[in-house]
């Protein structure tokens, strides 16, 4: 059971960091282009 926790919790944090790193890179070129 707690190796189901700790691989959906990985699964999790992999999902945030990836989506805060696109988000980052899609703010930046919004405001490149903004100019």
């Amino acid at each position: 059971m707690a190796g189901a926790i700790d691989d959906y919790l990985a699964q999790g944090l992999f999902i945030y960091l990836f989506a805060s790193t696109i988000a980052m890179g899609y703010l930046a070129t919004a405001l490149l282009l903004e100019e």
